[in-house]
């Protein structure tokens, strides 16, 4: 086990050292209107030479959404542009479905699969879950992935929500580094789960990565990176959806 935790971390600290530099961290958009934020992927200039280079799929309709269609409707209409959106940004030619697109990580990884083929290396990030206690409170349970020397480690951090303040509730050393899958499971039981979050990398054989945030199994952010190219989406599920490509 040590000596897999190892190749992991080396493969993954290559990688980062390796790959070409320039595409920004996620940041939040402001809002717009729902007709506006369909509409709204906009890209930064490139150079003539470079306009000449790139590869764009053939667009698929993407109907007008409803100003009072649900997030997942949102949703669905606003991958479908991102997909739309990603061999131009990125050059790299995925595939896009004819038919309507969950906004999912499998949508993204099945639509770049016959570009990239499957992914080398999963990392999360961080995970979280939030937990509705029976006497109204609310508590944040939330593990952290840290690399200390040879070993990937798991931190947990446990909270309860004061107003829109964090306080952190005590735990042991044992309890909170490489916590078991029991003692998680009895934290969850001390109320009802809400919802959960969780960050995540993906790396591909020659370098593409892939870096997400969902909220129960559905896309918030992506980005997507190709040789200092990228595409980065913000707010899948909601009116201020937008696209940027870098």
């Amino acid at each position: 086990m040590r000596f897999y935790l190892i190749i992991t971390i080396v493969a993954v600290s290559m990688y980062l050292l390796l790959r070409p530099s320039g595409s920004p961290s996620t940041t939040d958009s402001t809002s717009a209107s729902v007709s506006e934020s369909t509409a709204s992927v906009e890209a930064a200039e490139p150079s003539s030479a470079a306009a000449s280079s790139m590869v764009s799929q053939p667009a698929i309709s993407v109907p007008a959404v409803p100003a009072d269609a649900d997030s997942g409707v949102i949703g669905r209409s606003n991958i479908a542009l991102m997909l739309n959106k990603l061999s131009e940004c990125t050059e790299i030619k995925n595939t896009v479905p004819s038919g309507p697109v969950e906004p999912v990580l499998s949508s993204v990884l099945d639509s770049v699969q016959a570009e990239l083929g499957e992914p080398v290396i999963r990392s999360e990030d961080w995970n979280t879950t939030e937990i509705n206690t029976a006497d109204g409170g609310k508590r944040v349970i939330k593990i952290e992935t840290v690399y200390e020397d040879d070993d990937i480690i798991k931190r947990l951090k446990y909270y309860q929500v004061t107003g829109d303040a964090l306080v952190p509730l005590e735990l042991t050393s044992e309890q909170s580094v490489n916590p078991s899958e029991t003692f998680l499971a009895s934290l969850e039981k001390e109320g009802e789960v809400s919802s959960r979050e969780r960050s995540e990398r993906v790396f591909f054989q020659n370098g593409e990565e892939v870096t997400y945030t969902e909220r129960n199994g559905k896309l918030l952010n992506t980005e997507i990176i190709r040789a200092g190219k990228s595409l980065k989406c913000n707010d899948y599920g909601m009116s201020s959806f937008k696209c940027q490509c870098f």
